[in-house]
């Protein structure tokens, strides 16, 4: 439903503008008139955060901008951060008094006024920002005229359109080529508001972390020792160990502070829901009492803004699907009035929302008569649960026979699951007949940041994510025993199944596992065994790009420094891959990957061996004419640009024995003369790593190789 177009909700969101407008004014009131008093208890900044909130849902954007910024504003004066003047008092009353006028009207030069009045606002804080009061001190008085109160700000410069200086300020590219997505390509939006107070403090402190730097620096005599002309070498050892620690301090405290920066409170989305279901239980003539938990917690924004419309189709069909009439909710036993209740709390660096309510129920019935209807289920089908919870989550999927304008399109799960995995996220869903349903989405606290356990097997570094990980511990100890074709381990009572993490994620186990980690996953714990423990790790998580991708089990990667890799691994995946018994591939299509970075190499072996190939790695081309000598391949993946002999050379040498080879060349830099050469010297397809098909290096093998009794293809448009 498009809740901007419906007259009613219209209505009720400009009443509630009016009236929060009217307190935003008064408060600007009292500034100006000397008579405001700062207390972290007024209500100021909740009213336009009402404002934002309701802005957002009902699609008036430019109202919600506005009052984002009044809600900066008053959440600094009422905190005693923010000293409020006159001049400060006359511009958040123009911006209080536009709104509702915009609202009203909707007229284009009303909304460009409600503009003019917020870049006013936001001009005055960047240029004549007052000073903030003692530290323990009361804040300090607004200074005002006696003889004249200001009047209302002159009307703002227009602002220079924000792409002016993207030409001077080239996006960098992204880490490996471009087989990583960088943290810029997954934010939610454009651009993000911050208050002006804790931004200052970022940069102030990102300041001093550069001077440390500079000290470190400086201690350095050309040639990379010590410069101990004033101390001993003990000393000033010693001065570049404390230096160094100042500086990693410096550097994480401008990391929380970053973190914090691009948080917002989940209340920004959920403000509104109280009067979203207010008036959807009076479309639907049904009685619901609504409870909101946790709505005070610090979201990061690229979680928090794409959880606005999931939220809203879950609340929705919680009431149109769930919740009985008030006759039919006391015939069977309960209570009139319905109850929906959306929770939200953090914990292990994870964050869990549940919306659940007491109504009828899914209809389970009705939802294998739906998927026979549309050949989505088989006679013999209708019974397995997994298949009819798996046809929940499609696209269009509804047991409603006719859409409304409330429900019945079938998008609210669909569109839940996607935004849960486009954030790495599940989506559950328990329901009993008569007892209603539960939804729960979890998701990570942050995107940009996870905990790792690293692990190493055959060679790479893999890692799982902390949250998921119960225990590790020696192999030697922890009990494994063989029950028939499979391995298990009593664990917290219970025998849970194992599996060699090689042999889960397409490796050819070579070297003997020593540890065992036990992770929790959505089908109960299961174990892994691996040969190395590294430990656990904080990292920046980056998205594997399109190239790499589609490998459900692999969800990133981070730099480990050095040019190392760690590729990250989805444990829920992990745990289904477990319990479907998996057995050691041994005859695999063989791929020799060269490319001097190991980084790649990494990234490229791991995409390969979880999509059922053997891969051997090499890092320069007389490495892999040695290994093409010794061994046989299906396939070579080769990077264009390597010191010494480049790629091209690489491949005629290769053609000057092996004609029947598949070989695939990747670069990220050539030019179109640079590619003539590659398909001259006799490569059967040419990628770009900046492709944006999805797992197109993995389709490209399978192409050629199944084409292998063929004559050799060209495929220049695989």
């Amino acid at each position: 439903m498009d809740w901007g177009d419906n007259t009613e909700l219209q209505d009720i969101f400009r009443a509630e503008v009016v009236e929060m407008a009217g307190r935003l004014s008064g408060g600007a009131d009292s500034i100006i008139d000397d008579v405001y008093s700062a207390s972290p208890t007024s209500d100021l900044a909740r009213a336009a955060h009402t404002i934002k909130g309701s802005g957002k849902v009902m699609g008036f954007e430019y109202a919600a901008d506005a009052a984002i910024d009044l809600e900066g504003v008053w959440k600094a004066i009422e905190a005693g951060t923010l000293r409020p003047t006159g001049a400060l008092g006359a511009h958040l009353k123009a911006v209080a008094e536009a709104l509702p006028t915009a609202v009203n009207s909707g007229s284009e030069a009303d909304k460009a006024a409600l503009r003019a009045a917020s870049e006013g606002l936001r001009r005055h804080l960047e240029h004549d920002l007052p000073t903030s009061p003692p530290p323990n001190g009361p804040p300090r008085k607004p200074e005002v005229d006696s003889a004249k109160k200001p009047g209302p700000p002159d009307p703002p410069k227009p602002a220079e359109p924000p792409s002016a200086h993207l030409a001077d300020n080239p996006e960098p590219q992204v880490d490996l080529g471009g087989l990583l997505s960088s943290l810029h390509d997954r934010m939610a939006g454009t651009t993000t508001r911050v208050e002006v107070q804790r931004l200052y403090q970022l940069i102030n402190r990102a300041v001093e972390a550069r001077l440390d730097a500079s000290v470190l620096s400086a201690s350095l005599t050309p040639d990379g020792t010590f410069d101990s002309s004033d101390e001993s070498a003990t000393d000033a050892v010693a001065a570049w160990r404390m230096a160094t620690e100042v500086l990693e301090s410096a550097l994480l405290d401008v990391e929380r502070q970053a973190l914090a920066l691009s948080s917002g409170r989940l209340r920004e989305l959920t403000s509104a829901f109280p009067q979203l279901l207010r008036f959807i239980s009076r479309r639907t003539g049904k009685e619901v009492r609504f409870e909101l938990v946790g709505d005070n917690l610090d979201i990061d924004r690229q979680i928090l803004e794409r959880l606005q419309e999931p939220l809203r189709h879950l609340l929705v069909n919680a009431v149109d699907h769930g919740i009985e009439s008030a006759e039919e909710r006391l015939a069977a036993g309960k209570t009139p009035t319905g109850n929906i209740a959306l929770r939200a709390m953090v914990s292990a660096h994870r964050l869990r929302i549940t919306i659940e309510d007491d109504g009828r129920g899914i209809d389970w019935a009705a939802v294998a008569k739906e998927g026979l209807k549309r050949n989505l289920l088989t006679p013999s089908s209708t019974h397995d649960f997994a298949e009819l919870s798996a046809l929940l989550y499609q696209s269009g999927f509804s047991t409603h026979d006719v859409a409304n304008d409330l429900s019945g399109d079938g998008l609210g799960l669909w569109a839940a699951a996607q935004a849960a995995e486009q954030l790495n996220g599940t989506l559950s869903v328990e329901s009993n007949p008569g007892r209603g349903t539960t939804i729960t989405l979890t998701l990570p606290s942050s995107l940009a940041l996870q905990d790792l356990l690293l692990v190493e097997s055959e060679g790479q570094r893999w890692g799982i994510p902390a949250t998921a990980v119960e225990a590790t511990m020696d192999l030697a100890g922890s009990g494994i025993e063989d029950e028939g074709n499979q391995q298990a381990v009593l664990y917290n009572g219970e025998k849970i199944p194992v599996a060699s993490f090689a042999t889960v994620v397409g490796l050819r186990e070579a070297d003997d596992a020593t540890q065992l980690v036990v992770l929790s996953t959505r089908t109960g714990p299961v174990g892994l065994t691996v040969p190395v423990v590294i430990g656990r790790r904080q990292v920046a998580v980056k998205g594997i790009g399109p190239m790499l991708g589609g490998v459900e089990h692999l969800t990133g990667a981070a730099m480990l420094g050095g040019g190392q890799v760690v590729v990250i691994v989805e444990p829920n995946r992990l745990g289904e891959l477990v319990r479907v018994r998996p057995t050691e591939l041994t005859s695999r299509p063989r791929v020799l990957v060269v490319d001097d970075s190991a980084g790649v190499r990494q990234l490229v072996a791991a995409a390969l061996s979880s999509s059922g190939f053997e891969v051997v790695l090499a890092g320069e081309a007389d490495a892999a004419l040695g290994h093409l000598e010794r061994e046989h391949f299906d396939a070579l993946v080769v990077d264009y640009l390597m010191p010494g002999s480049d790629g091209v050379e690489l491949v005629r040498d290769v053609r000057r024995t092996q004609s029947a080879l598949r070989i695939v060349m990747v670069s990220g830099v050539a030019t179109d003369e640079d590619k003539e050469r590659a398909w001259s010297a006799g490569v059967n397809a040419y990628l770009d790593k900046f492709d944006l098909r999805q797992g197109v290096l993995v389709q490209t093998l399978r192409s050629l190789l199944r084409l292998a009794a063929e004559p050799l293809p060209t495929l220049k448009e695989v």
